[in-house]
This record gives C-alpha cells, sequence and structure tokens, in this order.
C-alpha cells in the first residue's frame, strides 16, 4: 500500500509540475502546489482532471489558501517536518496538523493559547503581512503568563494526559506519566499498561501530581509551564521572524 502510494503521489508530483505549479510539499495523501496568478477553486479544475486522469485515482480539493507554513525541523531549520503544518484559508479559517493544540499530551491552556496565537496570524492576508502581527502575539503571551503566575487560570486547564507505556516496575528513569501512577498505586489504585495517567506538573522532588488526588494550586510548576507554551509559540512564527516572548518567572 504504501509503494503504491508513493507511486500515485510522484504521478501528481509530476502532473503538477508539468501544467507548470510548483509542488510546496507532499504528504501521505496531500499536495500543496502553487502557481501565479490562481486564486479561486475552479482555477485549479484542470490540474484535478489532469491528476485523476493520470493515477486512475479521484482527487478532492481542499480549498485555496492565503498562506501555508511548514515549520522548520528542530535538528536542522533548512528543513521542514513532513507532518507538521498550518495553513489559512482564503475564508480565515485555520487549518492544522502535527502541532502541539492536536496533541493529547498538551495541557488545554496551552493548546488554547497556541490557538489564539493562530487566530492572530490568520488576520494576515499574505505571508509578508505575517510580521506586522507578532507584537500583538508577543503581548497575548505574556499575558497569559502573567494569568498563570497570578493563579487565574484554572487547575483543570494544566492537566496533562500521557498514557503508561509499561508497569510500573518496567520503569528504570521513571517518565512523568509512571509518577502520577506510582502515587495512585501509592493511594491503593490499580495501574495497567497502556492507562492514561492525568497529571499536573508540580515544583519539588514528586515533579508531578496525579489529578486524581488532588493538586495544590501553590505547587504548579509556573515556570515549566511557560516554557512548555513558548515552544508552542515559537514553533508556530519561528518561520516568520524571531520574537522575544517574556519569561518574567
Amino acid at each position: 500500500m504504501t509503494a503504491i502510494s508513493r507511486e500515485l503521489m510522484l504521478q501528481a508530483k509530476e502532473v503538477a509540475e508539468d501544467m507548470g505549479f510548483v509542488v510546496l510539499h507532499m504528504y501521505v495523501d496531500s499536495l500543496f502546489v502553487q502557481k501565479e496568478g490562481l486564486k479561486e477553486k475552479q482555477d485549479f479544475e484542470s490540474l484535478l482532471q489532469a491528476i485523476t486522469e493520470q493515477t486512475k485515482i479521484p482527487i478532492a480539493m481542499e480549498g485555496v489558501y492565503r498562506w501555508v507554513c511548514f515549520p522548520p525541523s528542530k535538528r536542522d531549520a533548512r528543513i521542514a517536518v513532513p507532518n507538521r503544518y498550518f495553513w489559512v484559508l482564503n475564508n480565515g479559517e485555520v487549518k492544522v496538523r502535527g502541532i502541539e493544540a492536536r496533541r493529547r499530551d498538551t495541557p488545554f491552556w496551552v493548546k488554547k493559547i497556541q490557538l489564539e496565537v493562530l487566530n492572530c496570524l490568520a488576520k494576515a492576508k499574505s505571508m509578508e503581512e505575517v510580521p506586522e502581527y507578532l507584537p500583538e502575539i508577543n503581548n497575548l503571551i505574556t499575558q497569559a503568563k502573567r494569568d498563570l503566575r497570578n493563579g487565574h487560570v484554572p487547575l483543570e486547564e494544566l492537566v496533562i494526559t500521557q498514557s503508561l507505556s509499561r508497569a510500573v516496575e518496567g520503569y528504570t528513569s521513571p517518565s512523568p506519566s509512571a509518577r502520577a501512577a506510582m502515587q495512585l498505586q501509592a493511594a491503593g489504585n490499580q495501574v495497567a499498561p497502556g492507562q492514561f495517567m492525568r497529571f499536573v506538573f508540580i515544583r519539588g522532588k514528586e515533579r508531578v501530581r496525579v489529578w486524581e488526588l488532588g493538586v495544590d494550586a501553590r505547587m504548579v510548576d509556573v515556570k515549566r509551564y511557560c516554557t512548555m507554551l513558548d515552544r508552542a509559540v515559537t514553533g508556530l512564527v519561528e518561520g516568520f521572524e524571531k520574537v522575544e516572548v517574556e519569561l518574567g518567572i
């Protein structure tokens, strides 16, 4: 299946390039193309027909984007991560793949702020306009961190969900989910591999506190959550311009 899919994608790519399109990205079942002067869905009908004729596979068009961003890899800034990108449709709708907002192990607070950042970026009508909104994003992040430090973020928005990959006894260096599982076990609860652990990062030796046993808001590891937020936001804006975010812990 993978070999056939790869061959069909390569055929689609060749068809697009033969018709004068620039192929920006391709991943599994998606092809991102660009051509000067084409801005409406009907402008791409001939490409869809040509790809269908070549591959004998029906192809659907999701939409025309104002712009699309493929964030660079943390290991090599010259290379984009294949399954991590976000884009804005002409109607202003934001679409994402592979970023923190789509991950189960990201706390709701980080997801919420990251989506607010994306909606701010979506105001830009083109890639060239994006840097104009970076100061607004910086203010948004500063306020979010201030709210966290002042205890204005509900504790449930800081809960992280991770699965337990093995029995607690199998960890030589306990992961956060393993630490949470140990706390549940100590309280007389059964835990098993594959079970989802819910916990909050806290200061001190324990480092995490399992949600079911109650969390003291005064012990929340604010610095760690701010670092998580910085990482999530930087991953969105680093391709446009370096943004200084206020740590202020």
